[in-house]
């Protein structure tokens, strides 16, 4: 199989690139910083609760692999597409096993903030 038909790379003109203009990196790209909470705050919403679920109140684990229900996830009170903000006072520990019944509508989040939030059984 031949190429020749195809114009070599050499052969178009380059487009200068300003020295000044930044450089956008993939990771900066995809603005994790804007969607995800960042490592310092989960420390403090571990410490705040206990390392336990705000939900059903199992000790709940970072590093777990062998039961991974008991994992510890981070849960938004007024979800980020409603407006809600990556801080402390809108942030709950819970438990992988509680926070997928919450995004299932199994649970319902009632409260607008981390100091007064409960959580029911949706009948």
């Amino acid at each position: 199989m031949s190429f020749d038909h195809l114009p070599a790379l050499t052969d178009r003109p380059r487009m200068a690139i300003p020295k000044d203009r930044p450089r956008i990196l993939l990771k900066a790209a995809k603005d994790a910083d804007a969607k995800t909470v960042a490592d310092a705050m989960v420390k403090t919403i571990r410490k705040r609760d206990k390392n336990r679920c705000r939900c059903c109140g199992v000790f709940v684990h970072f590093d777990s692999i062998v039961l991974p229900l008991k994992q510890g996830q981070v849960h938004h009170i007024i979800y980020r597409s409603k407006g809600g903000a990556n801080d402390s006072n809108n942030l709950v520990l819970v438990c992988a096993k509680c926070h997928a019944k919450i995004h299932a509508h199994e649970i319902e989040v009632v409260g607008t903030s981390a100091k007064d939030v409960q959580f029911r059984k949706v009948a």
